[in-house]
This record gives structure tokens, sequence and C-alpha cells, in this order.
């Protein structure tokens, strides 16, 4: 049985993929890796599912670097990269993403490890 916040979360994800969707409807999108698994967050639908049934045309398979890799730290190091080239740009009233962004970033620099949690500022990833 799905908790009750289930159904805003799965409407939201009808909201956002009739926002993309009128950008045209061939376009290809990707999910993340566990986009297939079903989860209480998603009504017991996988992402990927729910997306597909809002009519977006996604990929066979979950995104990916090039050579089949998924990793976060390469992922934030390519955004930093694009928002110092000017290729990415966030709306600076997005407080709540560079707060994110910052403390992720810092938190890299000061770790010699791998971070091993999967994230993406949540204004990007919405």
């Amino acid at each position: 049985m799905a908790g009750p916040g289930a159904a805003k979360r799965t409407s939201r994800h009808g909201v956002h993929a009739a926002a993309v969707r009128s950008w045209g409807t061939k376009l290809p999108w990707a999910w993340p890796r566990d986009g297939r698994r079903e989860t209480l967050e998603g009504a017991g639908v996988a992402l990927a599912e729910q997306y597909t049934a809002q009519g977006l045309n996604m990929l066979y398979t979950h995104a990916q670097f090039e050579d089949g890799s998924v990793s976060v730290e390469a992922g934030l190091m390519g955004m930093l990269t694009r928002m110092e080239t000017g290729k990415l740009k966030v709306f600076s009233p997005l407080l709540d993403w560079f707060e994110e962004f910052r403390f992720i970033t810092a938190r890299m620099e000061r770790s010699s490890s791998k971070v091993t949690t999967c994230w993406l500022p949540r204004a990007t990833a919405s």
C-alpha cells in the first residue's frame, strides 16, 4: 500500500512530463539508474514507467556517460565546468540550489573518498 504522499509525488511527475513534453514529443529522455525500481514513493510504479505513461520518449537504458559509467563525481564536475563556461545557468533566486551545490562540492573537496550518494540539486532535477 502506498503512503499518503505517493499520489502527490506521482502527480508531480505528470506535471513535469507535461512541461517537457511541450518541447517536442520525439525528444529522447533519460532516467536514473534506479528508475526501473518500483518504489513506495512512486505508488509502486517505477519512475521510467511513470514518464513513459505520460507520453515521454524514454531511452531504453538509464542515463550514463559515454563509457557506460554513472559516476556522481564526474557528473558534478561536468556541471561545474558547464557553469564556469556559461553553458549551464541557474537562476539567481534559486538559493536552495546554490546552497546544496556549495555544500556537496565542499564535501567533495574535503573528502578523499568518493561521494556514494546520488546527488543533484533539487531545482535541477525538478
